[in-house]
């Protein structure tokens, strides 16, 4: 109201950076958060994380490094699709709790890191990524949902993710 009629020009920041520090999760958790965010169900018997991919697919190497690397308890299984059976689908998923055999008692479920961030409305808890950090979800994210086409003469500048669910979407948004 102060500014109606002011002789004086006014700059109004429409977008900010903040420079938040990376949080305490790691690059290999921030990524599994973004394949989570694409690609990832939340199996409600087992409580389980589930992501399935077509085994054919280059970008399923960096989900199963992002499982190697985080120190959770994880495993995959194949199968034909339901709708093309000649494709083989690789299913992934991790525990929700602590690992109940000995030989697998150095790693933990989802739950003992990621709980706050487990919900594909993208909890307040994605407010503590750093920008570093919302670039590796967001990575992650393009590999699940993102247009990949690649041809020889042009520079990837952006992603084009698509997302069917408006408040992640908004959220994401938001977050950018």
């Amino acid at each position: 109201g102060d500014l109606v009629g002011s002789p004086k020009q006014t700059r109004v920041p429409v977008s900010a950076c903040e420079n938040i520090p990376d949080c305490e999760l790691t690059d290999a958790e921030v990524g599994l958060l973004g394949w989570f965010l694409s690609d990832g169900t939340l199996n409600k018997s087992t409580r389980a994380v589930e992501f399935s991919q077509a085994a054919h697919q280059p970008q399923i190497k960096h989900l199963r490094e992002c499982l190697e690397q985080s120190g959770l308890r994880w495993g995959e299984s194949e199968a034909a699709h339901e709708l093309r059976p000649t494709t083989t689908m690789v299913r992934f998923y991790v525990s929700h709790g602590e690992p109940r055999r000995l030989t697998d008692r150095h790693l933990h479920g989802w739950s003992h890191r990621l709980a706050p961030w487990i919900d594909r409305q993208m909890t307040p808890a994605y407010e503590r990524l750093s920008s570093r950090q919302f670039e590796v979800m967001l990575h992650a994210l393009h590999l699940g949902n993102g247009t990949k086409h690649k041809p020889e003469d042009w520079t990837q500048r952006s992603y084009h993710i698509s997302i069917g669910d408006t408040k992640q979407a908004q959220r994401l948004q938001a977050l950018g």
